[in-house]
């Protein structure tokens, strides 16, 4: 099994950074399995980068992109980096503080439905 990180990247990024693993693997004659162990985004604005994911809803835009991106290039397992948000010894500078799909507190956020939703989706 090979895998990846593939936090903040746009579907574009992950799209290239899989093909070029898959690349670099067959070079060395090795068919492995692709888990993609860590993905994340962030619904704090001044820490979203990718333009297309601006605000909460971005947030929940890119948990449903990347997934479908990453499933659709073939990983066998995605993971999503944080179930639920840091807590309050995570500094406030720390742009995955809150990327969890649900609050510190467990709350769930708009964005765990949308990967719930996938989830579902897939499994029919």
């Amino acid at each position: 099994m090979a895998n990846i990180h593939t936090n903040f990247r746009s579907p574009e990024d992950i799209i290239q950074e899989i093909r070029e693993t898959r690349a670099i693997l067959h070079e060395f004659g090795l068919e492995k399995p692709l888990w993609i162990t860590e993905t994340s985004y962030t619904p704090i604005k001044k820490f979203q980068i990718l333009p297309c994911y601006q605000g909460e809803e971005g947030f929940e835009r890119y948990v449903h992109d990347a997934l479908v991106v990453e499933l659709n290039e073939g990983a066998e397992v995605v993971v999503w980096a944080a179930l639920h948000d840091y807590g309050p010894d995570r500094p406030e500078s720390d742009p995955y503080k809150y990327s969890g799909l649900y609050t510190y507190d467990l709350e769930p956020k708009k964005a765990v439905e949308v990967f719930r939703e996938l989830s579902e989706e897939l499994e029919k």
